[in-house]
């Protein structure tokens, strides 16, 4: 008896490093939020920039530098608020996916439901840290858009599991 009590306790917390993940992307999107006004500007720049430099050149295009910046330029807005919907859909998958590792007998709409409010949370939190963030502002947008990631993530997980219905996914 004792021995089954001490696997089931070992089980358990080999079960709570599904949770590393999570913590370790929470760190990442904080990293993110941390940085000022123009670091995160100088960032999105450089990645639209790469972007337009990649669609001219798969389209043969040949856009002179001054066009690609002015084009990168326009896609930045785009750009920043697909990083935070991207960012807050990842945050759901590892969340969903510790929450349905570690507590087996909590029911899957529970799951998505707490998995939701996570990342709704964190969303939140987030962007209550980017106001104090210089050159930075928050934005209840942001929360929104960031929750709608989520959600995405949370409909990702619900296809995959319709798709392999008696699998061993559907346990998780």
């Amino acid at each position: 008896m004792k021995k089954s009590n001490k696997n089931e306790e070992s089980i358990k917390k080999i079960r709570l490093f599904l949770f590393i993940p999570v913590i370790l992307w929470m760190i990442v999107i904080f990293w993110f939020s941390a940085n000022n006004g123009d670091e995160s500007s100088s960032q999105s720049a450089k990645i639209t920039y790469g972007v337009t430099t990649v669609f001219d050149k798969l389209f043969h295009l040949g856009m002179s530098d001054s066009q690609k910046i002015q084009m990168s330029e326009s896609m930045t807005l785009m750009v920043r608020k697909t990083a935070h919907f991207c960012e807050y859909m990842v945050l759901a998958l590892l969340v969903r996916t510790a929450l349905a590792g570690v507590f087996l007998r909590l029911g899957v709409r529970m799951q998505y439901v707490l998995t939701l409010g996570w990342v709704f949370i964190y969303a939140a939190l987030d962007e209550f840290h980017q106001y104090f963030v210089p050159g930075r502002c928050s934005s209840i947008w942001d929360v929104l858009i960031d929750t709608a990631g989520g959600l995405i993530g949370i409909l990702i997980i619900m296809v995959v599991r319709h798709f392999r219905k008696g699998s061993a996914y559907n346990r998780l």
